[in-house]
């Protein structure tokens, strides 16, 4: 679900920043062409960068595993993430 969010926020956030250059936005949201071009190309580049993060994850790494026992024969040698 959070994968999803993410997908949409950035696709709005691709409409907010092409809302100045393509009419065919603007004539659906008239009210865009009434908010300044810095405010839009701050609030569309926060909404793709918030969407991106959404989709590939806030952490970098991955969570820390359960560690299995390595066999040999019928002893325990070792243990190893799984």
């Amino acid at each position: 679900m959070r994968r999803v969010l993410g997908y949409v926020l950035a696709l709005l956030g691709i409409v907010f920043l092409a809302s100045k250059n393509l009419p065919q936005i603007q004539t659906y949201f008239p009210y865009i062409t009434q908010i300044p071009q810095n405010v839009i190309l701050v609030v569309g580049g926060a909404l793709i960068i918030l969407g991106i993060f959404m989709i590939i994850g806030w952490r970098r790494g991955h969570a820390p595993g359960r560690e299995v026992p390595i066999y040999h024969r019928n002893r325990v040698v070792g243990y190893r993430k799984g």
